[in-house]
């Protein structure tokens, strides 16, 4: 099964449209993200709503390369209610890091999926704001690399005995 995508071409290509959409502000703006414009994205974005009192994070939108690996939909649900993703998790101790900075990170993920196919994960993570000033929204992209598919030999068939 391999690599669903590649993240030396993936990942930096997120980057750079970010700091495009940012241009001279310190965030872009929620409502510059056109997803038109980066068409080969999508299936690897994650979109998140940033929620306060009490804080937490809300996946609002997927695309359809991580619905597959995450085995389902995920949309609308909250980050504390998952395990992977609840408080004192690295996810989303990353999601607070970039809500307080204001600016993007770039790491790997330990997410092997809900049935282990998944060997490595790295994602960016991009804050955007509604009106300059607070992150409002986080925008992942992932790329993932598969484990190769374990291969079952067939069993050997006996030659029929001649009695």
């Amino acid at each position: 099964m391999g690599s669903i995508v590649r993240p030396d071409s993936l990942l930096p290509s997120a980057l750079a449209h970010w700091h495009r959409l940012r241009g001279g502000r310190r965030l872009p703006l929620r409502a510059d993200f056109d997803p038109s414009e980066v068409p080969a994205l999508l299936p690897y974005v994650i979109v998140v709503d940033v929620l306060r009192d009490p804080p937490d994070f809300q996946y609002r939108l997927l695309g359809t390369a991580i619905d597959r690996v995450l085995g389902g939909s995920y949309r609308g649900k909250r980050y504390s209610e998952l395990s992977y993703t609840r408080p004192g998790t690295a996810i989303w101790d990353e999601h607070c890091r970039v809500v307080a900075e204001q600016v993007p990170l770039r790491s790997t993920v330990a997410f092997v999926g809900p049935d282990g196919a998944v060997q490595k994960a790295e994602h960016v993570l991009m804050p955007f704001s509604d009106g300059g000033e607070t992150v409002d929204m986080l925008l992942a992209v992932v790329a993932v690399r598969l484990r190769p598919a374990i291969q079952v030999p067939e069993p050997r068939r006996r030659a029929a005995s001649r009695s």
